[in-house]
């Protein structure tokens, strides 16, 4: 090779290496840079959140491992210890609330820590729900889960996708408590219950706005070696979030289709119990027990009685007679909610026909 050619050969690897180090420089350069926190509405004051939080916090006592499978004398130990605590959560869950984002990673701890103490508040309605079941007081063991179900969801709003998650465990327990005693609740009852919870599951975050949130936060509270490594790789860091992602999506969908599940079987049973039979379809719910048809998240489809056409989840109300009506639901699914309960437990699934899938969400606990 030349001397001409040979210097020509130079250059140019010189000038793509330098182009090579110039888009390394701007990388690091943009990675150095932080990010602001994610735009938020700010915080109500007061805030119920931290109502919840300190309410949690004072819990004390031994713990029911399980509220819902403990005995009177235990349950009943732990709410009366616990009194003033359950005080303090009710005042919260009547305020407006909104999770406060720390401004650094160093503070997660304490951010698990709140989160932690919702959970306690969840154990401590629920035991408080448990033991009015067991003592014969339907309606405030009504009321003990409904609020539950208000922590699961009023209690993260605004939160990360740990504080959403959270808010799903304690909002299935919720729903659980209001299967079992919805059999024994009046009409006028059912209809407060639907008409209480349904602005719950309507103004509910969208998973998306959560996980983006999630995303903004974690970029902006980073440490340097961090931030040149997401602005290096950002598509592998996608890639490996992308699991993630898709399960809380999944959960927040279960979620849904299971509160939706449970309004619509209240519905139907107040309905009943004040026409003294079955409404013809999911329409004559509407306005006076729902404001608007159920729809199934995954496909869109309106809920659906029993025999009413269409494809959506099918409420059935299994014949019985009064109180001791057991709804059960059974619907389409999508491929990954299938074969696994809402809280990621047991698979419920099964084949139905025609690709259906039973997903055995009896309203009053009971399983088809």
């Amino acid at each position: 090779m030349s001397d001409p050619a040979r210097r020509r050969f130079r250059g140019k690897h010189l000038l793509a290496g330098g182009l090579v180090c110039a888009c390394l420089l701007a990388a690091i350069g943009f990675g150095l840079q932080r990010a602001p926190l994610p735009s938020s509405p700010p915080l109500p004051v007061p805030n119920g959140f931290d109502d919840l939080v300190a309410a949690g916090l004072s819990i004390h006592g031994p713990v029911p491992n399980d509220p819902a499978k403990a005995d009177e004398p235990t349950l009943a130990a732990y709410v009366a210890a616990n009194g003033e605590a359950l005080a303090r959560a009710r005042i919260g869950l009547a305020r407006s609330c909104r999770v406060p984002l720390d401004e650094s990673q160093t503070t997660l701890d304490a951010h698990i820590k709140r989160t932690s103490a919702l959970r306690g508040v969840a154990r401590l309605l629920i035991a408080a729900g448990r033991l009015a079941e067991i003592q014969g007081r339907p309606t405030e063991a009504a009321r003990d889960y409904r609020e539950v179900i208000t922590l699961g969801i009023a209690g993260t709003r605004g939160g990360l996708v740990i504080d959403v998650l959270t808010g799903f465990a304690c909002e299935s327990g919720g729903v659980d408590g209001l299967r079992r005693v919805a059999g024994t609740i009046d009409a006028a009852h059912c209809r407060e219950l639907s008409q209480a919870i349904e602005p719950l599951d309507r103004d509910r975050e969208e998973i998306a706005a959560v996980l983006a949130r999630d995303y903004g936060w974690f970029h902006a509270t980073s440490g340097m070696p961090m931030r040149i490594y997401g602005a290096l790789f950002a598509r592998t860091l996608k890639g490996i979030n992308l699991p993630a992602e898709k399960s809380a999506t999944t959960a927040a969908a279960k979620a849904r289709v299971r509160l939706r599940t449970l309004l619509a079987s209240l519905a139907l049973r107040g309905y009943r119990l004040e026409h003294g039979a079955d409404p013809k379809g999911m329409a004559a719910l509407v306005p006076d027990y729902l404001s608007t048809i159920p729809r199934d998240p995954t496909d869109g489809e309106a809920f659906r009685i029993k025999g009413e056409p269409g494809a959506g989840v099918t409420i059935d109300l299994e014949p019985s007679e009064g109180a001791d009506v057991k709804p059960r639901a059974e619907g389409r699914a999508s491929e990954d909610q299938s074969g696994q309960s809402e809280s990621g437990g047991e698979g419920e699934g099964q084949p139905a026909g025609e690709g259906q899938k039973s997903a055995d969400r009896g309203a009053f606990g009971q399983r088809g």
